[in-house]
């Protein structure tokens, strides 16, 4: 089991952060399983309460051996997003910032440093 916050950082799947971005799927659930179809391996999302988790992975881990559950992700909850959100922006805001004022002190500030380039 992975935490939504930790999946996000380590890992880049458009398609999951897609999947658990919909919140309409999210509302009510505490987690998000991702399963696999053996037949035509595609994977789509399973969303579940923590009290129906084991219930909902038992049932789709090796149902009928044809598919299985590949991840569970825990998900945050909404505030939880919206300050992760937020100091991610944040933090990219302050980078940007720094790099701002690195590239500003590297400049040439005479003119003849500008010619002898």
């Amino acid at each position: 089991m992975i935490k939504e916050k930790q999946f996000r950082d380590d890992y880049e799947f458009p398609e999951y952060i897609g999947w658990l971005n919909n919140k309409e799927k999210r509302e009510g659930n505490d987690y998000m399983l991702v399963v696999t179809d053996l037949f035509d391996h595609q994977k789509y999302p399973i969303f579940c309460s923590s009290a129906l988790l084991e219930e909902t992975r038992a049932e789709y881990d090796d149902r009928d051996k044809m598919s299985r559950v590949d991840m569970v992700i825990q998900l945050q909850s909404q505030q939880e997003q919206e300050r992760y959100t937020t100091k991610a922006y944040l933090k990219a805001f302050a980078e940007m910032k720094r790099k701002e004022r690195e590239n500003a002190n590297q400049q040439p500030s005479s003119e003849e440093d500008i010619l002898s380039k």
